[in-house]
């Protein structure tokens, strides 16, 4: 501490009262003469003991404060101490004439000395405003300026406090010191308080590693960590917690400060323990590869990892023949990952190696229904989730069916043989006559043909098979006493016959009554069950509607002959009256060109009233890439029909190739 005198610049005039510069004059000739008086507190007039020095010589008051001192006549330099008191000075004469019988009596008042000062901050200099000043019974505050000032009391210490700060006490013998012999102080007087302070650093538990950037806090105070992970904390106050924070690190509980000079803080990093397993099985998967923005690791033999990483940040796993996933970390200390298994498949032509695009991928995984997929334009498909998935059917236009088991590989390249239908329709009725659904077989096994088209729904909405369906039951729509359909798709199998089930769902007469709009629930449906939806129809009106509202179909069957109007009695009436006008087979074979849909062009012989050279030449004019034609046979007189048929239209669309 660092003490100088303070001078309150109490000036003798101010501090001596008048009646204490009192001359005594005695004529005693050679007798002494008394000098009385009496010493009291300035303030309160409460009688002081004191010492009252004349010349050199010293005298003591009594208990009352009074003294009586002989002098001789002559001048006396007179001094009036007191502990704790200014002292006071002044002179006396005495004359020789005076009269030694008279009695000089004087007051002498003394005044508290007074402690002032200013309390400064040791390591900045600058005034410390609002410390508490305790001096005796005392109290004070500092001002703004730092400054302070109370009564000084002898034999009593000083101490300060400040928040912030470490307490300070100054003992007796420094305030003593402070003051002159007078009991004033000289100059200024300054006591220097040492902030309060807390050092350490900051380390990474497990590592020990000095943390950089963390935020260190104990109330208002903070402090950023150096390269060295080091901290101080300047005018911190014991009670508060001490509160560290990193943003590549977990937050902590704060550690309670009660005034230790050093702390060393440990921070967790942000790491996640991480299990990674089978989304189908729960089975632990083995390196599987986890990265963040931060870090990245692999699995090991238990699918475990620990990863490095920030909240709010993405995570992303990924495992051979998995679905990626990728999830936003949200601080959790373990997290288990399922992954699924994922099939990207393939498909290419089998001969050319081109990819084959907008193919129909049915998935099998033992659920009721198939998961339904499309190929893209580069032939390739993703299935997403394929755990359960146990067989992958594929059907595309222009190729044969192909059905593959699904193994544990992540993807799967399927060669498609391109396969041109050459088939024959079996309507509904032969269902019921199997003598002729065997010699149709037959025919199909031993001439150029290989499928065979089954109606497995009549115009009136029979079906040919036991259909679980609840409506189906009710309505009583299974026709009895047919061949069983079953059976009959093994044994076309067996034969390697392609069948193709044609299902009517959908008739004219609708679009001639106004409720074309109901057509739309059903396209979805048959798209929904995975099979291949058309629209056919003996009106052009049917086609150009379904081109402007742009149905999802696959396909059209436009009848070369609007024959009968069907508005009123949808299905096939034997014996009705039809017309074949050729107006009718130009306008369709015209709108035909426009259509945007691959096209079945049937009907086209006219039941039988063109000649099918002509017929199947015009035909072959009118069909585009993509498109097909369905002939109506009756090949019991002769049985060599199908096969004329068929050469006639490779003969009318070899000329139309030349000729092209």
């Amino acid at each position: 501490m660092r003490n100088s005198r303070t001078n309150k610049g109490y000036s003798a005039l101010a501090q001596i009262v008048a009646a204490l510069a009192v001359f005594f004059l005695i004529s005693c000739r050679g007798q002494s003469h008394p000098l009385e008086g009496r010493v009291l507190d300035a303030g309160d007039g409460s009688p002081l003991v004191a010492r009252v020095i004349v010349g050199e010589k010293p005298y003591d008051t009594d208990a009352d404060g009074q003294f009586e001192i002989p002098l001789n006549p002559g001048l006396h330099h007179v001094q009036v101490l007191a502990p704790g008191y200014v002292t006071q000075s002044f002179t006396v004469a005495i004359d020789e004439t005076s009269s030694p019988d008279v009695d000089q009596v004087a007051e002498v008042r003394l005044h508290r000395r007074v402690l002032s000062g200013v309390v400064l901050d040791r390591d900045s200099g600058q005034p410390v405003a609002g410390a508490l000043v305790n001096h005796g019974q005392a109290k004070v505050i500092t001002n703004q300026e730092g400054q302070f000032e109370v009564e000084a009391r002898p034999q009593v210490s000083l101490a300060v406090s400040c928040p912030g700060y470490l307490p300070l006490q100054v003992s007796e013998a420094e305030i003593e010191a402070a003051f002159g012999l007078t009991g004033l102080m000289d100059g200024r007087w300054t006591v220097a308080m040492v902030p309060r302070a807390l050092t350490g650093t900051v380390v990474e538990a497990g590592t020990a590693r000095p943390i950089s950037g963390a935020l260190v806090s104990i109330g208002d105070a903070t402090s950023l960590t150096d390269a060295n992970g080091r901290y101080e904390l300047r005018h911190v106050e014991p009670g508060s917690g001490i509160a560290v924070s990193s943003p590549a690190h977990r937050p902590s509980s704060s550690l309670a400060y009660t005034g230790q000079a050093t702390q060393e803080l440990v921070l967790n990093p942000w790491e996640v323990a991480l299990t990674v397993l089978d989304g189908a099985t729960g089975e632990p998967l083995p390196e599987a590869r986890i990265t963040s923005p931060r870090s990245s690791t692999f699995t090991d033999a238990q699918g475990r990892a620990s990863l490095s990483v920030l909240p709010g940040t993405l995570v992303t796993v990924t495992a051979e023949a998995y679905r990626t996933a990728t999830l936003v970390y949200e601080g959790q200390e373990l997290l288990d990952v399922s992954l699924h298994r994922t099939l990207t498949v393939e498909l290419r032509d089998k001969k050319t190696g081109d990819p084959v695009s907008n193919a129909l991928l049915q998935v099998f995984s033992g659920e009721p229904e198939p998961t339904l997929l499309r190929t893209d334009s580069e032939g390739r498909v993703e299935l997403e989730d394929a755990s359960a998935a146990l067989t992958v059917t594929v059907k595309a236009p222009g190729y044969r069916r192909v059905s593959v088991p699904v193994t544990q590989t992540a993807e799967m390249r399927i060669d498609l043989e391109p396969f041109q239908v050459r088939g024959v329709r079996a309507p509904f009725g032969l269902l019921a006559l199997p003598d002729r659904m065997e010699a149709l077989l037959s025919l199909v096994e031993s001439s150029e043909l290989n499928a065979i088209v089954l109606d497995v729904k009549s115009d009136g909405a029979r079906i040919a098979w036991p259909s679980a369906v609840p409506l189906a039951q009710e309505a009583g729509a299974y026709q009895k006493g047919l061949t069983d359909l079953r059976q009959l798709l093994e044994e076309c199998h067996r034969r390697d016959i392609y069948v193709v089930a044609r299902m009517v769902v959908f008739k004219d007469h609708l679009l001639a009554q106004g409720r074309i709009d109901e057509v739309l629930p059903v396209i979805e449906q048959i798209k929904a069950a995975g099979m291949a939806a058309g629209i056919a129809g003996h009106n052009p009106d049917v086609f150009r509607w379904a081109e402007k509202a742009g149905l999802e179909v696959d396909y059209y069957m436009c009848c070369y002959y609007n024959a009968a109007h069907r508005d009123k009695r949808a299905e096939h009436v034997t014996g009705m009256h039809e017309w074949y006008r050729e107006e009718d087979r130009e306008i369709m074979t015209a709108l035909i060109q426009e259509l945007s849909k691959p096209v079945v062009h049937y009907k086209v012989l006219a039941a039988g009233r063109n000649d099918p050279a002509e017929a199947l030449d015009r035909v072959a004019q009118t069909m585009r890439e993509g498109d097909a034609t369905c002939v109506g046979i009756y090949n019991e007189e002769k049985p060599d029909m199908l096969a004329e048929d068929v050469r006639l239209l490779d003969e009318s669309l070899a000329r139309v190739r030349q000729t092209a």
